[in-house]
């Protein structure tokens, strides 16, 4: 596995990133480690991005701070694709373990939810603590590439119309979302409206929230 230079600074703190294995790559841009003190990790916030984020506490408790209130979070957690920054808060020092996901991705189940971070239990939930003792015992190599394989080995049942998604996407990717929605249509061979309806069905957004 080897790192590779940030294409976009989805985080807002240095980090450490991994390319995926070539059978990840459509669903996946890399995976990424963070360790940082608390009083580091607390003076910054979660910024928007394009990208979901799948995190893997392997250190102390974070807490989601929402208007003066906070709750703690789950060890698993997904973001969502959001749309103002997220304040979380260490309670102690900080080892995160993630996945940065498109938004097309169809690796990680994601539950019925409005909340802009979702916890993830069942099979996950005894993941972590696989993934903690690797992290702690063999350092975060060996961890992200113990994700990796774990991520590899679930299943998942592409959808017929994904790969239609998935072209577009790449190109709201590149272009940095410069690229005319009429020639996404043109090139997915829809009308305007199933070519909305396919996008918002495979990412939950509108291809112009998205480009955005």
């Amino acid at each position: 596995m080897t790192c590779c230079a940030p294409a976009r600074k989805c985080l807002s703190m240095p980090h450490t990133e991994f390319a995926p294995h070539p059978t990840l790559t459509p669903n996946i841009a890399c995976f990424w480690t963070l360790e940082a003190d608390q009083l580091a990790y607390n003076q910054h916030a979660i910024l928007p991005d394009s990208y979901l984020e799948l995190v893997i506490n392997c250190g102390a408790p974070l807490l989601l701070e929402t208007n003066g209130t906070q709750a703690e979070l789950p060890s698993v957690m997904l973001t969502r694709l959001q749309q103002a920054p997220l304040k979380l808060r260490a309670t102690g020092d900080v080892h995160l373990i993630g996945v940065r996901l498109y938004a097309w991705q169809n690796r990680i189940d994601l539950p019925q939810s409005a909340n802009p971070i979702i916890g993830l239990d069942g099979i996950w939930n005894d993941f972590a603590q696989t993934l903690q003792t690797t992290f702690h015992r063999n350092g975060q190599a060996e961890a992200v590439q113990t994700l990796q394989q774990f991520v590899k080995s679930l299943p998942h049942h592409p959808h017929p119309d994904l790969s239609i998604i998935q072209k577009a996407g790449e190109q709201l990717y590149r272009t940095n979302g410069m690229v005319r929605m009429s020639d996404l249509v043109a090139q997915a061979h829809l009308s305007p409206r199933q070519f909305e309806r396919r996008f918002k069905h495979f990412t939950g957004l509108s291809p112009n929230t998205l480009a955005r």
